[in-house]
């Protein structure tokens, strides 16, 4: 039973076990169910019953999907001034490499390439630019093309 804003609903749970149905030597315990049936009125909702194996696989597999994705657009992270650009519009940069340096309230904020490629400008030094306003795009080089960029773009496999 669940009371949620004063309204009570009644609920089913019904598992699914997999795997022999009598405990063996190679098997000893049935163990936790695979999955779990939820039901409520005529409705029905299944729900994975994850190892702490599988929990692991999965957040594992989240982080990686994380650190693959690449936003080619350069930001800024907050309003202020532009203070120099190191770089050339077309200029060929590596990962790491300074773009654009942005004074906000007397500081410097650095902002570098986030990928390889190519740069294409959108500030010049002394434009006034606004929080999480694009300042710079980086291409990436037709050998690295889409291998960031297209997980970030929610495209490839």
């Amino acid at each position: 039973m669940l009371t949620l804003d004063g309204r009570t609903s009644t609920y089913s749970i019904a598992p699914v076990f997999r795997g022999p149905a009598d405990p063996t030597r190679d098997s000893p315990v049935v163990g936790r169910p695979a999955e779990l049936f939820l039901g409520n009125g005529g409705w029905s909702c299944r729900l994975d019953v994850l190892s702490r194996e599988a929990r692991l696989d999965r957040v594992l597999a989240a982080l990686q999907r994380e650190e693959g994705a690449t936003d080619p657009a350069v930001r800024s992270p907050m309003p202020g001034t532009v203070v120099s650009v190191p770089v050339s519009d077309g200029d060929t940069v590596a990962a790491g490499q300074l773009l654009v340096s942005v004074e906000a309230m007397k500081m410097e904020h650095q902002l570098v390439a986030p990928l390889d490629g190519t740069v294409h400008l959108t500030a010049r030094p002394g434009d006034l630019v606004k929080a999480d306003q694009v300042l710079a795009t980086i291409h990436p080089r037709a050998g690295d093309e889409g291998a960031d960029t297209d997980a970030f773009n929610g495209e490839g496999a």
